[in-house]
């Protein structure tokens, strides 16, 4: 009977001594939380490409995440950087285990017409847990766009009539050649004719509108009118109003308004003294600053010797001249034909668009004893392509930023790089004044204020800047946008204003405090025995992936532990078992390895030593130790025995009730 109860007594100290662990009464069913686009790089998109978008998810709580939607928030479809009609309107993740990762993954059409800046994009998520909890939170994500894509713009290249001029009285063909000069495509496109009278240019059997389905970035196209020039119309050059309505893939309308120039040989004035023959001219394209040549032949058509001949070529104040604007000659014969050249060039930053160049003769005509003076005038038509800014305006924009690494700490001064990109090729910009402003102001400028002057940026140039900025200590971690609103003048000294966003990570310092070790003073070869100690979060930031393990040359008993995450201000402690197998000083150290926000590894250690004795051998002949002898007693090797497993249980159940302790705090805590 005897022998049974040691036996019993063995199997409960063993079952002390490892106590079955208890199951989460939620069986893993925690709160999930959520964190969207952790330690993004800004993505750099290009107008016109197909691109991919992937946003972070990671779910930093011990709990199932089920049911995640991320969808797009839209709140201006017009100043979106994407194709509304070709993208997914949301995308959907079934479930997110806890401390698990995944990925929202969007595929978008950058479209062709989109501004060059930086956009914030703004997405909603919304997710459930197991036990059927909802949760909802939105984010932004910053994207750089650039777009070196021309936009669509119209314009006239050329006039072609059918005998190269008008006649009174007759009715003829006038091709108008339309050039898109831009990089895409265009369509729905209305050219329109103005400005007929009944005595003067009229409009022939045809429309006053005629329309071309789609024209090609770079291509060109003509329309064809019917125009009559009146019966008593005197030579000259007439002009007509082009208008030009047409819209880009995107339904986006655009107008273009200018003049053409009709040649007109009148009837019944006597005929002409002089005729324009190969005349050149530029057919295509130039670009402010440019020179250009227009050239042709004057030939006396006359019968006679014409004198004090003057040519002379006008382009208005946009069009001026490189070389001489008029030239003069004493005389030419009948038949005689003299070559002139005149070289201009369009001035820096004029409106883009087709601009009438005026060749007109003069030259001395005797009628009876009298000298009077006639002239006779031609129009060529020069398109002018401002290679500046796309609509002309100039523009800056930041296209360049760094923070000296991947994100800035709270509470640090950081160095804050910024580049000024003027887009505009043709025209400085001057008088800059740049105000920078933060979510939740949440940081401050050190040694300056937050605005600061820019003399000048040269055509295409760039300007550096450099400030240093400060975050508030207690900042959480998030990705804050910084705007920085720019006013300025361009070189005609008109007031403009542009704005750009950039993000800037900001992270708390982790520190985890850690107690000395709590050992048992007596230890012994063979025993087991208990240690614990206590750590804190004593920062403002989130420990994650918090690991602790214990190495020494001893055996250890559940000596690795994850608790995972632990919040800032919040406390734990850790215990492992131990069983010495020699005497004297033993070193030990217990590990902690963690992450902090961003996914920076650390690894912290903390020593400690056991002072470890023999096993003491109870004497048997010691008379607190006699028992009753019969025959049925227990030997004297059975009482060492127990005795052995008992001084073992006691630093397994120091382990126990301390774990068993902690267990009930957290109870009445949480009722």
């Amino acid at each position: 009977m005897k022998r049974k109860l040691i036996y019993i007594l063995i199997f409960i100290i063993v079952m002390a001594t490892y106590p079955i662990s208890i199951v989460d009464a939620e069986g893993g069913t925690g709160s999930p939380d959520l964190v969207i686009g952790k330690n993004t790089k800004m993505p750099v998109f290009k107008a016109g490409e197909e691109v991919r978008l992937a946003i972070p998810i990671e779910n930093n709580g011990s709990g199932l995440a089920r049911n995640v939607m991320v969808t797009p928030v839209i709140d201006d479809p017009n100043s979106y950087p994407f194709d509304i009609d070709e993208m997914a309107t949301k995308r959907k993740i079934y479930q997110i285990n806890g401390y698990a990762m995944d990925e929202a993954v969007f595929y978008f059409k950058v479209r062709t017409n989109v501004e060059e800046k930086i956009y914030p994009l703004k997405f909603s998520i919304e997710y459930s847990s197991r036990s059927g909890s909802t949760y909802n939170q939105s984010i932004t994500i910053n994207v750089k766009i650039e777009n070196k894509l021309k936009i669509p713009s119209l314009h006239l290249n050329r006039v072609e009539i059918e005998g190269k001029k008008l006649t009174s009285g007759k009715t003829k063909s006038v091709t108008l050649h339309i050039e898109n000069t831009g990089d895409l495509t265009v369509k729905d496109i209305d050219v329109g004719l103005g400005g007929f009278t009944n005595d003067g240019l009229i409009l022939g059997n045809t429309v006053d509108t005629k329309s071309i389905k789609v024209l090609e970035g770079r291509k060109q196209q003509g329309v064809v009118f019917e125009i009559a020039a009146d019966s008593d119309m005197e030579s000259g050059t007439y002009s007509l109003d082009l208008t030009m309505n047409y819209k880009d893939e995107y339904n986006k309308t655009y107008k273009n308004e200018t003049k053409i120039y009709l040649p007109v040989d009148g009837i019944g004035e006597g005929e002409n003294n002089f005729s324009f023959d190969n005349i050149t001219y530029p057919e295509g394209t130039i670009g402010t600053n440019s020179d250009f040549k227009i050239s042709f032949d004057l030939k006396n058509i006359g019968d006679s010797e014409a004198k004090g001949i003057q040519v002379s070529v006008d382009g208005g104040n946009e069009i001026l001249p490189k070389s001489s604007p008029v030239k003069n000659i004493k005389s030419l014969m009948p038949g005689e034909s003299r070559n002139f050249e005149f070289v201009l060039f369009g001035k820096e930053g004029i409106e883009s668009k087709n601009y009438p160049v005026k060749i007109n003769v003069t030259y001395d005509v005797m009628k009876g004893k009298t000298k009077t003076t006639e002239s006779i005038s031609q129009y060529v038509g020069v398109l002018v392509n401002d290679q500046g800014s796309k609509s002309g305006v100039p523009k800056i924009i930041i296209d360049n930023y760094d923070y000296d690494g991947e994100f800035v700490k709270a509470g640090e001064a950081f160095s804050l790089n910024l580049s000024f990109l003027n887009t505009n090729r043709g025209n400085a910009v001057r008088n800059i004044k740049v105000s920078l402003s933060a979510d939740d102001n949440i940081f401050s400028p050190v040694g300056s204020s937050n605005s600061f002057y820019i003399d000048e940026i040269a055509a295409g140039g760039r300007v550096q800047k450099t400030l240093t900025l400060k975050p508030k200590i207690d900042a959480s971690y998030k990705t804050y946008n910084v705007t920085a609103d720019i006013e300025y003048e361009d070189h005609k000294g008109e007031k403009l204003a542009a704005k750009e966003v950039i993000s800037i990570p900001v992270i708390q310092e982790v520190k985890l405090l850690v107690s000395d070790a709590e050992v048992p003073t007596e230890n012994f070869v063979g025993g087991a025995t208990g240690i614990s100690m206590d750590f804190y979060n004593v920062g403002r930031a989130l420990i994650r992936n918090l690991m602790i393990r214990t190495e020494g040359d001893f055996e250890i008993r559940d000596g690795s532990l994850y608790v995972g995450n632990l919040e800032a201000g919040k406390d734990d402690y850790y215990d492992a078992t131990i069983i010495p197998n020699k005497t004297g000083t033993l070193t030990g150290r217990v590990i902690f390895e963690y992450d902090n926000e961003i996914g920076e590894h650390y690894i912290q250690e903390k020593e400690f030593q056991i002072q470890v004795m023999e096993m003491p051998e109870q004497s048997m002949d010691d008379p607190a130790m006699e028992m009753p002898q019969s025959k049925k007693g227990l030997s004297k090797k059975t009482w060492a025995i127990v005795i052995t497993i008992l001084l073992g249980a006691g630093g397994g159940g120091f382990v126990w009730f301390r774990k068993r302790k902690k267990k009930l705090e957290e109870v009445t805590a949480d009722e």
